[in-house]
């Protein structure tokens, strides 16, 4: 409660009314008035825009909780929509091309899209969540596959939670803005031949398998707290800027640029992990402590494929052995290590 320097009891009845009333109008402004409308398909049986496939018998608004049952496939081509939340249950949706499926932020991190088990979804238009808790969430045998671009602007949690596959497909650009805690995270695999994009979250990424290939580019700015990326078979907290560890593999074939990361090691491969440097340039500046440390894990960087460290406060390179594992370290390329 805040007071004016007035004491008397009046002033004080007054302004606990004022705050009150907008406790109240804030309250009702982030007050979903959400329905939960199910894709029956008893239209045409396919079309997002055949108002007669839905159980409300008119296409879902900005305010409607959609749920697309098991065994349905779906296909949204004819309208751009925008609902509050998205659920595949086991059910298939195509989004083409020139359409947009937007998550609309109706309350404070409200909007997300679930796939759960087995949901596929072919992104060829544009998704964009507002805000979201696990903004896009894909489960153990989900499959997205993204031709276009992937949007979400804003996340209290994760921006992605990838449990299953995440296909990032040539010309295919996923964003992630201001997640506040992790942009990608989960064990699933990430293979990307297009972009993508994390700014301003506070650990980019946390996951099990990445393979950036030779068309892919990643960019990862302003992770100022916690590990830019992370790749491993079990969680872990050592704030890096690329950190593998627990037999997680990081496949790099692509371009990637990595700046103001802080703590410890800017790349980090440990126990049994493995980072393999293939192809394309890894550019790592503005770091807030070493460089490239390996302990009990194995560093190759490939033939043609060049590493670029700037401005490490400590050892710029620090290779050992762990108590469980031995220290491997080939270098057939370029690595350039500038203080």
């Amino acid at each position: 409660m805040i007071y004016y320097c007035n004491y008397q009891n009046f002033n004080l009845i007054k302004m606990e009314k004022f705050y009150y009333v907008l406790w109240l109008l804030f309250n009702i402004t982030y007050t979903s008035t959400a329905q939960t409308v199910v894709f029956t398909g008893a239209g045409n049986g396919t079309h997002w825009a055949d108002q007669d496939n839905w159980s409300t018998g008119s296409l879902p608004g900005n305010t409607d909780d959609v749920l697309i049952n098991a065994g349905r496939k779906v296909i949204l081509n004819e309208v751009n929509a925008e609902i509050n939340t998205l659920v595949l249950d086991s059910a298939d949706l195509v989004i083409s091309t020139n359409v947009s499926l937007t998550l609309v932020k109706n309350t404070p991190y409200g909007g997300h899209v679930r796939m759960q088990k087995k949901s596929k979804l072919l992104n060829m238009g544009k998704i964009v969540v507002e805000s979201g808790s696990d903004a896009i969430f894909i489960d153990t045998d989900g499959y997205l596959e993204n031709e276009n671009n992937i949007l979400v602007l804003e996340s209290d949690d994760n921006g992605i939670l990838n449990k299953g596959v995440l296909d990032n497909k040539i010309g295919g650009i996923i964003e992630l803005y201001n997640g506040d805690d992790h942009g990608f995270y989960g064990p699933g695999s990430i293979v990307n031949h297009g972009k993508i994009a994390l700014y301003n979250c506070g650990n980019s990424w946390c996951g099990g398998m990445l393979e950036n290939k030779p068309t892919g580019e990643i960019i990862i700015r302003k992770s100022t707290d916690y590990p830019s990326l992370e790749l491993s078979g079990s969680n872990s907290a050592i704030p890096t800027g690329i950190n593998v560890y627990n037999k997680g593999r990081f496949i790099n074939q692509g371009n990637m640029n990595i700046s103001h990361t802080s703590r410890y090691a800017s790349v980090g491969v440990y126990d049994n992990a493995v980072f393999d440097h293939q192809a394309g340039q890894i550019n790592i500046f503005d770091v807030g402590s070493s460089g490239i440390q390996v302990v009990g894990g194995k560093f190759f960087i490939q033939g043609g494929a060049a590493i670029t460290l700037e401005n490490g406060q400590a050892d710029l390179l620090d290779i050992r052995n762990s108590t469980t594992a031995h220290a491997e370290f080939e270098c057939w390329g370029v690595l350039d290590l500038k203080h």
